[in-house]
């Protein structure tokens, strides 16, 4: 599976995809994650008429709305401790999703819960003078070449076209700084990386043991999606406590 949209990612799309993925795994693995977001935070927040456009980084930070919004934030700091969530972007997005409750007409319309996870944009790099297809050849005589022919080596032609064509767009993306797409094979390393951080496991032996698998390959397996999440990726020492993947210093939050 491409953990994207295209053949290349422009920076930031095969993150949020990965998040994405990640952030689903913790709603099937620990349904509680999002029960206690909408018991103990849901609560705390404001009326979406009194404030739009609420970011975590502006009522952590502005001290206008840290005092406006300060049970808000507490509440969302306690709930991201709780689950070993506390990273900036889960912050926000829980902050989002509060907010599309709190802006539903009754909780009937919020259940069953889900993340609330806006999209994500980007700027091309290829215009449209170099994404253009300019492919002209002679046409068809039916008195000089029969039917099978002329298809025969016109498809011949543009094939050989396309593959210039491709070749020349995967240049001018490489030299634009662009590179591919990342690919993720296994879904369930997510899953995995969900466990690991609100499943009741102390190491990666404990998950691999759960999930049938090797000890090496559950440790490979979260490893490579916390890298891809942008989470801080974590690691064991073998023959002392993190030989199973339990590391040195395991505080919420932190590794």
């Amino acid at each position: 599976m491409r953990i994207g949209i295209g053949e290349y990612d422009p920076g930031n799309i095969g993150k949020w995809k990965a998040q994405r993925l990640f952030l689903e795994a913790i709603r099937k693995e620990a349904p509680q994650v999002l029960k206690a977001l909408k018991e103990d935070v849901l609560p705390k927040c404001p009326s979406t008429k009194t404030v739009k456009n609420l970011r975590w980084f502006t009522i952590k930070r502005d001290r206008q709305y840290n005092r406006q919004y300060s049970e808000l934030r507490d509440a969302l700091l306690f709930w991201a401790d709780r689950f070993n969530l506390r990273e900036e972007w889960i912050l926000e997005i829980a902050l989002k999703t509060v907010m599309l409750w709190r802006s539903a007409k009754s909780q009937a319309e919020i259940e069953p819960l889900h993340w609330f996870i806006p999209g994500v944009g980007y700027w091309g790099v290829v215009s449209d003078e170099d994404a253009a297809i300019k492919f002209s050849r002679s046409g068809w005589d039916p008195i000089a070449e029969t039917r099978t022919t002329f298809k025969k080596r016109m498809m011949a032609d543009f094939e050989s076209f396309l593959e210039n064509y491709l070749d020349k767009l995967d240049a001018i993306v490489q030299e634009r700084g662009l590179k591919k797409t990342p690919k993720k094979n296994e879904n369930e390393h997510f899953t995995w990386l969900a466990k690991w951080y609100v499943g009741n496991y102390n190491s990666f032996g404990e998950i691999a043991r759960a999930v049938n698998v090797e000890r090496q390959s559950a440790t490979l397996g979260i490893q490579k999606a916390a890298a891809m999440c942008g989470l801080p990726v974590p690691k064991g020492k073998r023959g002392r406590p993190g030989v199973a993947g339990i590391p040195a210093c395991r505080k919420r939050g932190s590794y």
